[in-house]
């Protein structure tokens, strides 16, 4: 298994997705305006929380398919996805019917709206009802892809999904109206179409008999590992978007937007660990002891080393580059959210690789224990900062928490044990970045000369200290030859 190659098809999944979500939102908030992309971003948030209702099965296909040694494993492979379909089918239904009413409650009593927006959303409901189906038997299948490896299908059926869900939905507000019942019902056949790419890729991959394999002695398995995920499941979009919820429910739907769209904008840099830890995934479960903490430290040293140059150069050019990409009250409106959400993300960053490390190792009872010590005084935090800060209160919450993550799986997973004293200084370096880019947001000339000398002292940080021998001989041969082999 080739994890450089792998990563690489993961971040070029993630990249040709951002370059579709930057294209479209613009386009998107001129066609159908701020308080409808408002309303809809609430919507998709809560379609991916009710995505728990798989109960985790798709993560623990990835786990169990990864890990499948016997002697016939082809055999074992089929049946262990269609013992996951079988069971995923009545909990997907499940989910639907709760979410059609989570999503009523959401919209009537949580997002202030006009009367007249209120009408459009209800016809969303059944549409978003019935693509949480589609969306968790697609969890399956990719589970199941995940456990072979097949990382470049992964990806391009990704990317297609994502163009797909973008796309399609504003082509039915360009061609019918910018009701938001047409962008529903686009998203649902959008789905549609990505289920049956995932479905037929899959099949190709490994070859299921296409008559039901129902194993029983297989389910406890499924629902061991799966209902630990499903605790991080349940818990874990709370921890992730419950500040837009509650922007929502406090100030409206157009602060929604001021928030979510530097928060879409910033959450590509955690792309590199987000796809070297599904790299790594398999491996954290085929493997253990000293060769998956090798793997995690020199996976977080690689991260760090890209991560924190790049997030210094947006501490600088972000808040210039929404006036530019969008328009000047659009960043006045967003004021510091994108500086304190850069902090966040950092921290994100080595939350991903410890969570990998935990689940692909057979630990996802330690991250759901720590997601569930979270919650409480997350929530606390946020309502009182969301109350007296507004949308700059909401990230300061989400910051704080999700740099206590990092540090408690780092903790948990003995990452900050063995490369927590390389942490400090990257952490600086972004944190003064933050505050001296705030400090002369009026002096372009000051702010420019300044983002040099951060800049400078992130890359050398990198080079220096964040990459090891091995790593800083890989990325030369890289620049020197190009592309990854």
């Amino acid at each position: 298994m080739s994890v450089r190659r792998h990563t690489f098809y993961n971040l070029a999944g993630h990249g040709l997705s951002l370059i579709v979500l930057l294209a479209t939102i613009p386009i998107y908030i001129d066609v159908i305006g701020v308080e409808r992309y408002g309303v809809l971003s609430v919507i998709w948030l809560l379609l991916g929380y009710f995505g728990f209702f798989d109960f985790g099965i798709g993560r623990a296909v990835a786990h169990q398919v990864a890990a499948c040694t016997e002697n016939n494993p082809e055999e074992k492979r089929h049946a262990i996805l269609w013992t996951a379909l079988l069971t995923a089918i009545p909990l997907s239904l499940l989910g639907a019917e709760i979410l059609y009413f989570a999503v009523a409650y959401a919209l009537e009593n949580w997002v202030q709206m006009p009367t007249g927006l209120r009408a459009e959303a209800e016809q969303t409901l059944i549409w978003v009802s019935l693509s949480l189906i589609l969306l968790l038997l697609a969890g399956v299948f990719g589970g199941a892809m995940t456990g072979m490896r097949r990382f470049l299908e992964i990806n391009v059926l990704g990317v297609g999904t994502k163009l797909l869900l973008q796309v399609m939905p504003l082509g039915a507000a360009l061609l019918l109206s910018p009701d938001l019942g047409n962008l529903a019902m686009a998203v649902f056949f959008a789905r549609l179409l990505s289920l049956v790419s995932w479905g037929g890729i899959c099949y190709k991959i490994m070859p299921y008999a296409l008559s039901p394999k129902w194993r029983r002695g297989l389910v406890g398995g499924l629902w061991r590992y799966g209902g630990w995920i499903t605790v991080s499941g349940v818990v874990g979009p709370i921890l992730s978007g419950m500040e837009r919820l509650l922007i929502g429910t406090l100030i409206g739907a157009s602060a929604v937007t001021f928030y979510a769209v530097p928060y879409s904008l910033i959450s590509p840099v955690t792309v590199l660990a987000g796809s070297l830890g599904a790299a790594l995934f398999p491996l954290f479960a085929a493997c253990s002891g000293e060769r998956n903490r090798y793997l995690e430290a020199r996976a977080a040293g690689v991260v760090l080393a890209v991560v924190t140059p790049l997030l210094v150069a947006l501490a600088f050019i972000i808040q210039p580059f929404l006036g530019i990409w969008i328009d000047a009250d659009f960043s006045r409106e967003a004021g510091m959210v994108p500086q304190i959400l850069i902090l966040g993300f950092w921290a994100n960053s080595i939350a991903i690789i410890a969570h990998s490390r935990l689940q692909g190792s057979g630990q996802p009872r330690a991250v759901a224990l720590i997601h569930l010590a979270e919650i409480l005084p997350y929530l606390l935090l946020l309502f009182v900062l969301v109350a007296e800060f507004g949308i700059v209160g909401a990230a300061i919450a989400w910051a704080a928490r999700v740099i206590a993550d990092a540090l408690l799986l780092g903790g948990r997973s003995g990452l900050l044990s063995g490369f927590g004293a390389k942490l400090w200084i990257p952490f600086v370096i972004v944190l003064l970045s933050v505050f001296l880019a705030l400090a002369l947001a009026a002096n372009p000339w000051a702010m420019g000369i300044v983002g040099c000398i951060m800049m400078t002292m992130a890359v050398w940080w990198a080079w220096r200290i964040g990459l090891d021998e091995e790593a800083r001989v890989l990325v030369a041969r890289i620049v020197r030859f190009g592309g990854v082999k």
